[in-house]
């Protein structure tokens, strides 16, 4: 992990955010999630500069929700605070610029992310049922076996 953190340090934001999503849920899946914080200030530099660089389309969001979603499941199953206004504000950015992108191949990855990050920030029982709904109507239009098991895991840990 000492090694990637260093690595990072010298990365682009766009190559930091990507390589994050994957980390993340690489160490969620393995029950690692401790480790993601460990990546904390990476994770805020590539969040802080997300805005600047949309270029890649789909993929960039993709990775930015994931990687938003994988962090902020760390955080919350290690009692730490989460920053809700912080992380709907991000949400809210990256809607903007989906809706001016051509829709993808990302965009039911995308929208199963958020679904999930969504149901995870929810205080209210039945919102986080319609979030968990959405995300799994995404899992099964992909027909991805390991989506419909992650959102299953996220049902279980609530």
């Amino acid at each position: 992990m000492r090694f990637f953190s260093d690595e990072l340090r010298n990365a682009s934001p766009y190559v930091v955010r990507v390589f994050l999503s994957y980390l993340f849920e690489a160490l969620w899946v393995v029950k690692s999630e401790a480790l993601i914080l460990s990546f904390t200030d990476l994770y805020i530099y590539a969040l802080n500069d997300s805005v600047k660089t949309f270029e890649y389309g789909g993929e960039e969001l993709k990775a930015l929700m994931a990687m938003i979603l994988f962090y902020n499941k760390a955080a919350m199953q290690n009692n730490l605070e989460v920053d809700i206004p912080v992380i709907r504000v991000k949400i809210s950015e990256m809607e903007v610029l989906r809706s001016k992108s051509i829709i993808d191949s990302y965009t039911h990855t995308y929208e199963l992310y958020k679904n999930q990050l969504f149901a995870l920030l929810s205080s209210d029982k039945q919102k986080f049922a319609e979030y968990v709904s959405r995300a799994k109507q995404h899992a099964i239009k992909m027909k991805n076996k390991y989506f419909i098991n992650q959102i299953k895991r996220l049902e279980d840990d609530e």
